[in-house]
């Protein structure tokens, strides 16, 4: 298998390194800002806080600067748990990333106290009470969870995952499929598995 070229080439390099730099100050910036969220929510319970049924996009697209884009995990309130929404967003954007002539690489980072929290268990949960017990459902989510994954994987531009606390689960998985990872001091991974009768096993 031969290596992408940005991973050999001297301009690639320098992309990458550029690529690199730009997502350390962002792991700093959420760092001070989940630390303020925490104080905050210390002192009020009951602060408003996005919810998985909230309007917004559960993803967002910035370019910072030129030839970087920034692919914000948008679902603070469920620890940017990967629903099928958020799924479908994750795969769209990368795609089109990937084929936008002014992107050279993406950050892959996240909002609020957590990185991801894997897959979404309260909307598996939810579809127990399907006809067939779910089974369509899940077996969509996991196959919609391997395409995102292999998406990254087979993304022409560098993906660097910018990690500034728990990645958990799917959540860890789609951490390891970037192409590199920049992680704070803080940041934690795991893949703990739950007791629900589904286990996710998506390729990288």
């Amino acid at each position: 298998m031969s290596l992408p070229s940005y991973m050999v080439s001297d301009s690639g390099r320098r992309v990458a390194a550029k690529f690199y730099s730009a997502a350390i100050p962002m792991l700093a910036a959420a760092e001070e800002n989940d630390t303020m969220q925490d104080s905050a929510s210390r002192s009020s319970q009951s602060a408003s806080t996005p919810t998985s049924t909230d309007a917004a996009s559960p993803i967002s697209v910035t370019r910072p600067e030129s030839g970087i884009a920034v692919l914000l995990l948008n679902r603070p309130a469920a620890r940017n748990a990967l629903s099928m929404a958020m799924l479908e967003a994750l795969k769209s954007a990368i795609e089109d990333l990937g084929r936008d002539k002014e992107i050279s690489a993406i950050v892959l980072a996240a909002a609020g106290p957590a990185f991801c929290a894997g897959h979404d268990l309260k909307e598996l949960t939810s579809h127990r009470t399907d006809a067939d017990g779910g089974r369509a459902f899940f077996a969509a989510t996991m196959q919609l969870c391997a395409e995102v994954m292999q998406a990254i994987v087979r993304c022409p531009k560098p993906v660097i995952a910018s990690v500034h606390a728990t990645a958990t689960a799917a959540g860890c998985q789609l951490v390891a499929s970037c192409d590199l990872a920049v992680a704070a001091e803080g940041a934690k991974f795991c893949t703990p598995g739950v007791n629900i009768g589904l286990f996710c096993s998506t390729p990288m």
